[in-house]
């Protein structure tokens, strides 16, 4: 007897956890409106040594999404998330480094970096 997992435990587990975001299909779809999407949003800090003993803190983000959910999983690196409905994301913008798919679970998850939006500094004066 076969389980359905995507509706016993990704389903419930969306419904608990998943919050909403817009998908950008910048490369996959160039020219697509901005998608409504949900996931689940993870921060997972990591300390990374440098050369010189010290450390640094370097912040991992994924978004997890049901594959189910979404008509196109044929997201690419390159693609944005946005309007992530977390309070301290607003406005923030993130590019899909990189997909994983769950060996037919029915679940992706996408490797985000967030996208830098500060301009560059100048040497001109003002």
């Amino acid at each position: 007897m076969a389980i359905d997992f995507d509706t016993l435990v990704l389903g419930p587990c969306m419904n608990a956890f998943a919050v909403d975001a817009l998908l950008l299909q910048r490369v996959s779809a160039p020219g697509a409106p901005a998608a409504p999407i949900r996931g689940v949003y993870t921060l997972t800090p990591q300390d990374i040594v440098d050369d010189f003993g010290g450390s640094q803190r370097a912040d991992g983000y994924t978004f997890g999404v049901r594959v189910s959910e979404f008509g196109n999983p044929a997201v690419t690196r390159g693609d944005q998330i946005s309007n992530i409905d977390l309070p301290f994301l607003a406005g923030r913008t993130f590019t899909i480094e990189d997909t994983g798919d769950d060996d037919g679970y029915g679940h992706q998850l996408w490797v985000l970096k967030e996208d830098d939006l500060t301009p560059p500094e100048t040497d001109d004066d003002p």
